[in-house]
């Protein structure tokens, strides 16, 4: 019997390891206004991450929302404008949104800003790291609307 479980794992080994490994990336784009003509920039500009429930699940997907920064550097409201999937993506994507603190760009006073931001969330499978973000900026310019 160990013999045969030993056999069974060697054998199916090369099966586990040609599946490789699932890589989940997250692309912003500013929509509008533009980065460079933006009053509050996110204070860490760090990538958001992937978030857990979507990576557990394999989705992948697209969110455009319409946040709103009030002249004290608040998240007063996050609208979702489109998405695919809409279920999902929104509450998820809502929440990383609002966590976000903000800082008064260079050359801007305080005051209160409409903005329209994209976030892409990508899957790509057996790939490294470089080329999921590459496939993830690709699909950041396709439309994101069922």
């Amino acid at each position: 019997m160990k013999y045969l479980t030993i056999a069974i794992v060697l054998l199916l080994s090369p099966l586990v390891a040609a599946q490789g490994k699932n890589i989940g990336t997250v692309h912003l784009t500013h929509v509008s206004p533009s980065e460079d003509n933006a009053v509050w920039l996110r204070e860490n500009q760090i990538t958001p991450m992937y978030p857990m429930e979507l990576a557990r699940n394999g989705i992948a997907g697209c969110g455009v929302f319409k946040v709103i920064v009030d002249e004290s550097s608040k998240t007063e409201e996050v609208t979702l404008v489109s998405s695919v999937p809409q279920e999902v993506i929104v509450k998820l994507a809502s929440k990383v949104i609002e966590s976000w603190d903000w800082k008064v760009a260079e050359g801007h006073t305080a005051k209160r800003e409409e903005k329209t931001i994209r976030l892409d969330f990508c899957m790509v499978a057996n790939s490294s790291d470089e080329e999921a973000k590459r496939q993830c900026v690709a699909q950041s310019k396709l439309v994101c609307e069922i």
